[in-house]
């Protein structure tokens, strides 16, 4: 699911988001009954790339819900989510398991 995110990022970076909406469908197609919110972090990373905060923070939001789990690589050590870490949604994401 991150080399989609990566890919659309890609591709929107250069000006091309017919091709990066492409990349989003085939994204959204991955889901299934044992994502765990590996596709809403891809989503949230994907967003964040493109400064929309408000879309990147709730699929974080939906990303921790669904049962994104916490590790090394994710969430805080993510640099695409560095503007957010300061703040009150961030810290809530980072509790919502608490």
């Amino acid at each position: 699911t991150e080399s989609y995110a990566n890919l659309a990022i890609a591709y929107q970076k250069i000006k091309k988001p017919n091709r990066a909406e492409s990349v989003l469908q085939k994204l959204q197609n991955k889901r299934g009954n044992y994502d765990y919110g590996n596709v809403d972090y891809a989503l949230a990373r994907y967003h964040a790339a493109l400064s929309d905060d408000k879309e990147a923070i709730d699929y974080l939001y939906r990303a921790v819900a669904s049962g994104k789990r916490y590790n090394l690589d994710a969430y805080q050590n993510e640099i695409l989510f560095k503007p957010y870490l300061a703040s009150d949604d961030f810290e809530k994401i980072m509790s919502f398991w608490k």
